[in-house]
């Protein structure tokens, strides 16, 4: 998957965490628990990054969840009218290791959690 979001300036946010709810009704007993397939995260600008994430299986409808240590989460969205495709914008705090943590929750409870971890360089955008 290729990530060519750019998003602008973001002021200081520490700690945020962003939920949804997505669903399409599946067809009953549905097999095995939710899967989160990819989870890619890239750095952009001094203190931004982006990330797209695909999950699929479970029970429907599922809930979604994406939250970062050192640093917060400024928007999220479903990508193509797509409920297992998602994507999150946000910032990390200068200087540090930020973890982005997506988890997916089905209807039956059952859930799946990823991670990507980065390092916050700030200075120069790379």
């Amino acid at each position: 998957m290729r990530l060519g979001r750019r998003c602008g300036v973001w002021t200081g946010v520490a700690g945020l965490a962003v939920a949804g709810v997505v669903g399409v009704p599946g067809p009953a007993g549905a097999a095995g628990p939710p899967v989160i397939n990819s989870l890619i995260c890239e750095k952009i600008g001094r203190t931004g990054f982006i990330c797209d994430a695909t999950w699929s299986g479970g029970t429907e409808p599922a809930t979604w969840n994406w939250s970062v240590t050192n640093g917060g989460i400024t928007r999220t969205a479903i990508l193509n009218g797509n409920p297992h495709t998602l994507y999150a914008a946000g910032i990390c705090n200068i200087y540090t290791t930020f973890v982005v943590r997506l988890t997916v929750t089905d209807a039956a409870s059952a859930s799946a959690t990823a991670t990507s971890q980065r390092y916050c360089q700030g200075g120069n955008p790379a």
